[in-house]
């Protein structure tokens, strides 16, 4: 994934929302209910949102959601 990030300055609290690029890269493709099972690897869109809060000096939480947009082709038999 590839994104770009617009950061909000909230004081102490500091939120990020973002977009960008991902590649879905299929190493192996099977499946036991599946004979045949094909796919594709594809590029898709990925949007992003993520916040960080300090906790202390140390210390923070960090909270990360991206969500990807993909689609691919898909072929096989499923045995009756």
């Amino acid at each position: 994934m590839l994104t770009g990030t617009y950061g909000f300055d909230l004081g102490a609290i500091k939120p990020d929302i973002g977009s960008g690029i991902a590649y879905i890269h299929i190493l192996e493709s099977k499946d036991g209910a599946v004979a045949g099972l094909d796919l594709e690897s594809r590029f898709g869109g990925v949007l992003q949102a993520d916040v960080d809060i300090p906790i202390d000096k140390s210390w923070g939480l960090f909270v990360d959601f991206r969500k990807p947009y993909w689609k691919t082709e898909t072929t096989g038999t499923v045995p009756h």
